[in-house]
């Protein structure tokens, strides 16, 4: 590259520093990065994710720490893959190692410590890590930690992508049994992580016991419905669904002619 005047970008070293990490060399890793920051380039989560990665995957605590603290100093946020790669550790049964490491990072966030435990959450549940979500939830709760209806969806999409859909399911009676009314957010997500399972015919269900239950439905429920049916190829029963939602005028005109569009459905309703 140098002997074509083609110098190095920030995706070259993170390339080689991901390389280095995935195949256990940290020392040459960190040598990467010190070289990237003298050429004035700017780390990002993305620079540093594959090393907490693997130094979480050996055990290596105290190098986690140093490591997020440079992160720090370099104005450089953590983001989902931070999360994740320090989720690793639940994986190895070192659960309270793993939330005293999210403790020290939320005492240096400049957000509060509920929405930052609130996004640790909805960043393990968006990659498919629920369990692991679930264990730090349980030390989080210990320490003050109250989930808000957010968080509670955040679970019941991340047991959804998993395939876990009785457990999600589950989390509603939980929840009524401990005096807690869901919200209809909630409903929504489930009713979604039943569609994106292929499961309509279920999602359907949850659709009858909400409105049992007193909830009122509103555009976003009747989208994924549509768009759980459209998914299935039933296309013609998505617009004559469609058709009829519009008609009671519980949908817009914007959010029917975008399913119109993007399911390729034959006509747009009247």
């Amino acid at each position: 590259m140098d002997s074509e005047e083609r110098s190095p970008s920030l995706v070259t070293y993170n390339i080689l520093i991901g390389s280095l990490a995935f195949h256990g060399r940290i020392e040459h890793a960190f040598e990467v990065l010190d070289e990237m920051v003298r050429a004035s380039f700017k780390p990002t989560a993305a620079t540093y994710n594959p090393i907490i990665a693997h130094l979480c995957k050996e055990g290596k605590l105290d190098l986690v720490s140093k490591c997020l603290d440079q992160m720090i100093r370099h104005h450089c946020n953590p983001n989902e893959g931070t999360f994740n790669a320090i989720a690793v550790l639940c994986e190895q049964g070192r659960v309270q190692e793993a939330f005293s490491i999210f403790q020290n990072l939320g005492n240096k966030q400049s957000s509060s410590t509920h929405d930052f435990y609130k996004g640790v959450i909805t960043s393990l549940c968006r990659k498919g890590n629920t369990y692991p979500a679930f264990q730090l939830l349980y030390e989080m709760t210990k320490f003050g930690f109250v989930p808000d209806p957010y968080t509670y969806s955040s679970l019941i999409r991340g047991l959804c992508i998993e395939g876990m859909l009785d457990e999600a399911l589950e989390i509603f009676r939980l929840l009524e049994e401990n005096d807690y009314r869901p919200i209809l957010d909630n409903f929504n997500a489930l009713i979604l992580g039943f569609c994106k399972s292929g499961r309509t015919d279920l999602s359907l269900d949850i659709f009858e016991m909400m409105v049992e239950k007193g909830y009122t439905p509103n555009e976003t429920t009747y989208t994924i419905i549509v768009e759980g049916i459209a998914h299935e190829e039933e296309k013609e029963l998505a617009a004559e669904v469609l058709q009829e939602l519009h008609l009671r005028q519980v949908m817009g005109r914007n959010t029917v002619e975008r399913l119109v569009m993007q399911y390729n459905l034959e006509a747009l309703p009247v």
